[in-house]
């Protein structure tokens, strides 16, 4: 997209719901510095180089009656 569009690469948000909540977790470790911000929403993913996200903008959002929050 960035070689047909004017996209501005300081301004790339990352936002997953539910099982791509856990794949936007995943992207941001596997490519640090490439997104400006991450949400997961109703969803998780496995924390593994928590050094990527020391200063990401980083939102989580879940209901109170999720099934997940169980785990």
């Amino acid at each position: 997209l960035a070689e047909r569009y004017p996209i501005d690469p300081k301004r790339i948000f990352l936002v997953g719901h539910s099982m791509g909540a856990g794949q936007a977790v995943e992207l941001v470790q596997q490519h640090p510095g490439k997104f400006a911000a991450v949400a997961s929403l109703g969803g998780a993913g496995r924390v593994r180089k928590k050094e990527v996200f020391a200063d990401l903008p980083v939102f989580v959002g879940v209901g109170d009656q999720d099934f997940a929050l169980k785990g």
